[in-house]
């Protein structure tokens, strides 16, 4: 039973490190489709963008981040913080993009 729990939990936590949010932009008919994509890494979104525009695509606008905030120096938040990290909820976008498929 240990080991199932184990396994449930070790699938949740890696299937939410490589999630990227899609938004579908609007575009005017017989337009190309354009999305603006989110996550942790550019590599991430240049696989997501590779899946959604199979004929390629255009970068419009690109950000990332490499940069985490400073922890002071209180043992108590430092384990907070990992503690956010090992479940997700301390994950900030860190990267984005907003693309446009070519026809």
């Amino acid at each position: 039973m240990k080991i199932l729990f184990l396994l449930c939990t070790v699938s949740l936590v890696l299937g939410g490190c490589a999630q990227v949010n899609v938004r579908s932009l609007g575009t005017a008919a017989g337009q190309p489709q354009a999305f603006e994509l989110r996550s942790r890494t550019l590599v991430q979104l240049s696989t997501e963008a590779t899946r959604l525009c199979p004929t390629g695509y255009q970068v419009l606008r690109q950000w990332h981040s490499t940069q985490r905030a400073e922890l002071a120096d209180n043992p108590v938040l430092k384990r907070v913080a990992q503690a956010q990290d090992f479940i997700g909820a301390g994950d900030a976008v860190q990267a984005q993009a907003t693309i446009q498929c070519k026809s």
